[in-house]
């Protein structure tokens, strides 16, 4: 699978990748690449009559939004008060009592 080289990405020029480059570079199947464009999920794509081609740069602009950080984690246990209002607590409390 080679790129195609060709000037078809317009103004901006330069290569464009197929749909099985980028199903492949994302490690997904081409048919989820599908649903995501099908469903407005996926990265920006051109098309060229029949053909779905994708700018590198656009996919890389992508990828970045789709960047999640995880929120920071102190190492301390939940203070007391969220730990009795989970389920469950009032089954305790109430096999306690009897």
């Amino acid at each position: 699978m080679t790129r195609d080289n060709s000037n078809e990405g317009g103004a901006r020029g330069g290569s464009l990748l197929s749909e099985r480059e980028v199903a492949r570079q994302l490690n997904i199947s081409e048919v989820t690449l599908q649903m995501w464009r099908y469903q407005g999920k996926g990265p920006p794509f051109v098309r060229l009559l029949r053909m779905i081609r994708y700018r590198p740069a656009d996919l890389e602009a992508w990828l970045l939004v789709q960047e999640v950080f995880p929120a920071r984690s102190t190492g301390a246990p939940a203070p007391l008060a969220s730990r009795a209002g989970s389920k469950g607590a009032g089954r305790d409390r109430a096999r306690a009592a009897s």
